[in-house]
Parts: structure tokens; sequence; C-alpha cells
């Protein structure tokens, strides 16, 4: 696909204007972050580290918001509440919430 050039790509060209695909099309990332910040409270309760250094470590090796920043633009009840429903489908302890995550008060 040769994008504007053929008018289809990542974007569909009409004129001038690419028009993103409807988000439908793609996977929810959530329960992709929430298996992740689950993971970092593991981290902490295990006493590797402590939030703020997990915060600043994916800064640096994603050149992105930090896990816990990411965390709290989806909202921590959201991410705990899609480990929850992933957990109670599939029962895989990847995605049983952390004992401190799962008793934060929201």
């Amino acid at each position: 696909k040769l994008g504007k050039k053929s008018g289809e790509g990542f974007y569909k060209w009409v004129g001038e204007e690419p028009i993103a695909e409807r988000v439908e099309n793609y996977a929810d990332v959530t329960i992709l972050l929430a298996v992740i910040v689950n993971e970092a409270f593991r981290i902490i309760e295990d006493g590797i580290a402590d939030k703020a250094t997990i915060n600043e470590v994916w800064k640096l090796a994603t050149l992105s918001p930090g896990i816990f920043d990411l965390a709290e633009i989806l909202g921590y009840e959201n991410i705990l509440n899609a480990l929850n429903r992933a957990f109670e489908e599939s029962e895989m302890e990847v995605f049983r919430p952390a004992k401190t995550f799962a008793s934060l008060k929201f």
C-alpha cells in the first residue's frame, strides 16, 4: 500500500486529507497496560524497587510517560476492573491483581 499515492495504507486518503481507521478495528490496549501495571505493583511488593524508580525506568526505556503516569491516565479503577474480568474469564495468574493494587481505595 502506497499511502497517499494509492489512497490506501495506514490511513485512507480522500483528496488531501488522511482519514484514520475506526478504533474498533484495533485491540484494546487496556489489558496490556493492566498487566504491566500489575507487575509493577508486584515489584513494589517484592521490595525490588519503589514506585518512583519503576516509573522513571519505564520512561527511560520506552521514551514514553511512566507506567504509573499511564495508569493515572487510564484510571487505576479501570485497570483493576480489566484485570479482574480477565482473571475471572481465564483464571490465569498473570491477571490476578497484586495484593497492594487490589487493596487500593478509589
